[in-house]
């Protein structure tokens, strides 16, 4: 009898660039005995992966595709009875490039009419046409690039059956998109498919369609080899899983001689890399950003996606909104500059009247950054630089941005419930549709519970196990976390008060996930605003950059826990910095624990080092109360729709130069001031 293999670790292989394919190795079964390849080629039926795709909305995304679309897209899986097997295998299988395969760009999604650069000056002259003589036209083109997702921890999945029964242990925000997955790649029903979902930090997310790649490819190599597997990413293949869309996005803007805008043309467009994911989502969020907070005249919008020889980009904080928020804040600077205004005092014109937080906001940024004599003094020193030498002193410069967060997902209606059930011993315990939520949204779910019951914290349990008979909630990304699921949560802590000593206990009330559609005032629509104010200096002589402070204030309805909330947003702003700068990653670090140990693999700590110099920046955050009634809404979108161009508005005003992108790097600006002079 012949004793069965244990394989228990498996690699993805990665493509080296577009259009490559592996090339099954002469001897391979000689040289690496104790080792197998799954891939997707014809030729060896018994390894064939189903030539299939991801559910929705990730069914752009195939499993395993015969050639690459774009570099490091996996391949192929080698499989061992070790990491170092494993990997030994995956370097001996060679590439072979398919160059049928296209690499150029090309459009995948539109929506309005493009105003492509081509036929920019026919809009413009069309714009002159149509406006009156004591208007001006105003054009920007306003660029951001690239923001890798921040991961700590390695990608994985284990897989392993008993009884006819599949069982997967993966870290995951949305696990039942992985159950779907698997569900349809192997065509097996729900209830035949166990998951252990090992909570992920952050809402970041880089892993929101990955877990649902290695899973399906995990259960393929747990197939072929017959034993439990493990397929775990290295610590150099984290970046596969993409980040935020390149954009560019051209704003055409009429203004009359007040600064009042009276018509605004936008048209963006974003890189999705290979594959377009959330498109519908995508689309709503840009169009939103374009017409948030400013009582302005309603744009003519035109959207695009291209897609390029990149991994799939743009799942990330606002899904579009952040860049869509950064070429708006940008262009309305611009605009208070040649309205010749204070840029908050002009917003304050603008802003929308049924939303009076937003003047209290602007005042609270204004004041706490002593923004109106920081300005008009930097200002006085831009206006007076041709008189001055640049090396005669630093260059400084303070800038200001406000944005909108929606929590929840604009598209359909959201999914979910939440459940509490009263026992009879005084406990209480809540049942939520929503994945993997962290522990310090654990502690916030349970002390809203405990406080409205008025029974200790220890007595309330949270149970949020997914199986089959659970409410697909969706992913964590949206903030709903700390938004919509709070306030469901009061919902039926009020429903169960009313019960309680009415009723004999245990008492259970469920309630459905249903945000409010609201637009009269940001707190019933679950919005979060924000403001900020960035002060940064030139060094003169390179052009080096120092951030010297962020001011943030912020409306967020109630806060459960102010620290865990100010510990998000200044985390938001060290990595919206690193966005708008530059975002190099140290390697160098390690720590290992017991469950890295486990997976042979060691855990990576990322350190995030903005490329401003000196000290760190003095980061000041306040909270604007709202209602006595308002419901908690997310805030950690906020640093990244303001504090960009805020920082990129200050380096202008430092400069005397109209910087327009992201990431704004010192060589740009020196090379700039050069062929100025």
């Amino acid at each position: 009898m012949t004793t069965p293999r244990h394989y228990l670790c498996a690699r993805p292989i990665i493509a080296n660039r577009a259009g490559n394919r592996i090339v099954p190795p002469e001897g391979f079964a000689r040289e690496h005995p104790d080792c197998l390849i799954l891939e997707s080629s014809s030729s060896s039926p018994e390894n064939s992966s189903p030539r299939e795709f991801l559910p929705p909305p990730f069914d752009a995304i195939p499993l395993l595709p015969p050639a690459a679309a774009h570099p490091g897209q996996i391949i192929a899986v080698a499989i061992g009875p070790s990491w170092k097997s494993a990997d030994r295998a995956a370097r001996s299988i060679p590439q072979k490039q398919d160059r049928s395969i296209s690499t150029e760009s090309r459009l995948v999604w539109s929506s309005g009419e493009p105003v492509a650069e081509t036929v920019a000056e026919a809009v413009t002259e069309r714009l002159a046409e149509e406006a009156p003589r004591e208007t001006h036209l105003v054009q920007g083109l306003y660029e951001t690039g690239e923001q890798q997702h921040r991961l700590d921890a390695p990608l994985w999945a284990e897989a392993r059956t008993k009884k006819n029964q599949l069982y997967l242990r993966i870290p995951t925000q949305w696990p039942e998109h992985v159950r779907q997955s698997l569900a349809q790649a192997l065509k097996i029903p729900l209830s035949r498919i166990s998951l252990e979902v090992v909570p992920v930090e952050g809402g970041r997310d880089g892993a929101l369609f990955f877990p649902s790649l290695l899973a399906c490819l995990a259960v393929q190599a747990h197939r072929l080899a017959g034993a439990p597997i493990c397929l775990a990413l290295r610590n150099d293949q984290i970046a596969l899983t993409g980040g935020r869309s390149p954009s560019r996005i051209r704003y055409l803007s009429r203004v009359n001689s007040t600064g009042e805008i009276l018509g605004n043309e936008i048209d963006i467009q974003l890189d999705c890399g290979a594959y377009p994911t959330l498109t519908d989502e995508t689309r709503n969020r840009l169009d939103l950003a374009t017409r948030a907070l400013y009582s302005t005249p309603l744009p003519r919008v035109s959207t695009r996606a291209i897609r390029t020889a990149y991994p799939p980009l743009g799942a990330f904080e606002g899904v579009g909104t952040a860049q869509a928020s950064f070429a708006r804040e940008m262009h309305y600077n611009r605009l208070a500059g040649i309205a010749q205004e204070d840029p908050i005092v002009w917003r304050k014109k603008l802003f929308r009247p049924e939303w009076p937080l937003l003047q209290e906001l602007a005042e609270t940024v204004a004041e706490q950054s002593d923004f109106y004599r920081r300005y008009a003094s930097c200002e006085l020193v831009r206006k007076r630089r041709s008189q001055l030498h640049r090396n005669s002193s630093s260059l400084k410069g303070i800038g200001c941005a406000f944005g909108e967060q929606i929590s929840g997902m604009t598209t359909g209606r959201e999914r979910g419930a939440v459940a509490l059930q009263l026992e009879q011993d005084g406990s209480a315990r809540i049942f939520c549709s929503l994945p993997t939520p962290t522990p310090r949204l654990r502690q916030a779910w349970r002390a809203i519970v405990a406080k409205e019951l008025q029974i200790p914290l220890e007595a309330v349990t949270l149970e949020t196990h997914p199986d089959e008979e659970q409410d697909e909630s969706g992913p964590r990304i949206f903030s709903r976390g700390t938004s919509v699921i709070p306030r469901t949560l009061l919902s039926a802590c009020e429903a169960v008060q009313k019960q309680r000593f009415r009723e004999p206990l245990p008492i259970l009330v469920r309630r459905t996930i249903k945000p409010s559609r609201s637009k009269r005032y940001p707190g019933d629509a679950l919005r979060s605003l924000g403001g900020a104010a960035v002060e940064a200096t030139l060094v003169p002589a390179t052009m080096e950059i120092d951030v010297r402070s962020v001011t943030m204030a912020v409306y967020g309805g109630t806060i459960l826990d102010r620290q865990a909330a100010e510990a998000e947003i200044r985390r938001g702003i060290y990595q919206a910095l690193s966005w708008a700068l530059k975002e190099p990653l140290d390697r160098g670090s390690r720590q290992t624990n017991k469950e890295a140990e486990i997976l042979g693999d060691p855990e990576v700590q990322r350190q995030y080092t903005p490329g401003f110099l000196g000290a760190p920046p003095r980061i000041k955050v306040i909270f604007v109360p709202g209602g006595k009634r308002d419901s908690p809404v997310g805030v950690g979108e906020l640093p990244f729709l303001t504090v960009p161009a805020a920082l990129v508005s200050a380096l202008s005003q430092a400069s005397g130069l109209y910087l327009d992108g992201i990431p704004a790097r010192p060589r740009e600006i020196l090379r700039m001031l050069q062929q100025e002079e």
